[in-house]
């Protein structure tokens, strides 16, 4: 697709900065607070528990999910003081990460093209209070222009010059993840909707529409899976007047992440340049690695069934085939001869 562009799109972890390492490992620290104020309490315990409380909360992180542990009673009185300590490390912990792990030339290069005029949005899976967190622990609130995540139960920080949307809802029930790609749709509508193209009060649904492609199914999963159903939408433009105005959005779009499967078939799925971070991931801490992993699947509310289903499509044929338009090996400032 051709250069230059004026809209960059990006995924938040592992594009922007290294979140593997954050996100379980500050978690582990918020877990031995307890284990500290409560000696005989088990680990294997604890852990069950959070999970489950995960998971009733629908999250995968949340902080009143410690009120939801039977095992943590067992502080009685100083339930509160220990609460408010395990919440505060937790923070302390995943603000040292977030900051440290910020992509090199990342911030400076978002600083340049912001100068030239381009719009920067973020889609990321991640919960509204905890992705924006971080957008301001990073320094880039104002730089991006617009945030798009799964909702929270916590309202979001307000960030001056950055707004924050949570991703449509999905038939099923829940919210649509990558790579679903009504997730670029609503970006590219709203920016019509910005220079006054398509009328204000038009959603996603009345402008675009998805078909199913049978072609892109991946053949190591079941046909019925969910993730399935993600992978084989195509976006496509209903027949209205805004459709050429939509169109030239979407063409003057580059969506950057470090997945060929959520990112890469997310842009494919809605027909924008694909950026490929391969800088992304590069965490020479091994052993830190392995365990912040081991954590978050120990500990989340996620669906196991649908997560090994999730990891193997990102190992598919498809997924490894899939060809970038464009590869930045070292930094994100590789993009900046792309835009205006």
């Amino acid at each position: 697709m051709p250069a230059p562009f004026s809209i960059l799109t990006l995924d938040f972890h592992n594009t922007v900065y290294d979140e593997v390492l954050e996100y379980g490992l500050a978690i582990d620290d918020a877990i031995a607070v307890w284990l500290k104020a409560l000696p005989h309490l088990k680990r294997e315990t604890l852990c069950k528990e959070l999970s489950e409380a995960h998971r009733q909360l629908g999250s995968d992180w949340d902080e009143d999910a410690w009120r939801l542990m039977p095992c943590l009673k067992a502080a009685g009185d100083n339930f509160e003081t220990v609460y408010a300590c395990a919440v505060a490390r937790r923070r302390e912990k995943s603000k040292e990460l977030t900051v440290t792990t910020l992509y090199a030339g990342l911030r400076e290069t978002l600083t340049t093209l912001k100068k030239r005029k381009v719009r920067i949005y973020v889609i990321t899976e991640a919960a509204a209070d905890a992705g924006v967190l971080g957008l301001d622990w990073l320094g880039l609130g104002g730089l991006v222009d617009g945030f798009y995540s799964y909702p929270s139960r916590a309202e979001p920080l307000k960030l001056k010059g950055t707004y924050q949307k949570t991703f449509p809802p999905a038939m099923q029930g829940g919210h649509l993840k990558k790579p679903h790609p009504f997730l670029i749709a609503a970006v590219a509508l709203d920016e019509a909707q910005r220079h006054g193209r398509v009328p204000a009060d038009l959603g996603v649904e009345d402008v675009f529409r998805v078909i199913h492609e049978k072609a892109w199914l991946l053949d190591e999963l079941p046909p019925g899976s969910p993730v399935q159903r993600d992978v084989s939408t195509q976006l496509t433009l209903k027949q209205t007047p805004y459709a050429p105005a939509l169109k030239r959005m979407l063409d003057s779009m580059l969506y950057v992440g470090d997945s060929k499967f959520r990112d890469g078939m997310l842009a494919r799925n809605a027909g924008v340049a694909f950026g490929f971070a391969a800088y992304g991931k590069k965490i020479s801490e091994a052993a830190f690695h392995a365990r912040s992993l081991a954590i978050m699947y120990e500990v989340t509310g996620w669906e196991k069934e649908v997560l090994q289903l999730t990891q193997e499509a990102g190992k598919s044929r498809a997924a490894s085939a899939l060809k970038p338009d464009y590869i930045f090996q070292d930094s994100l400032a590789e993009a900046l001869p792309l835009f205006i």
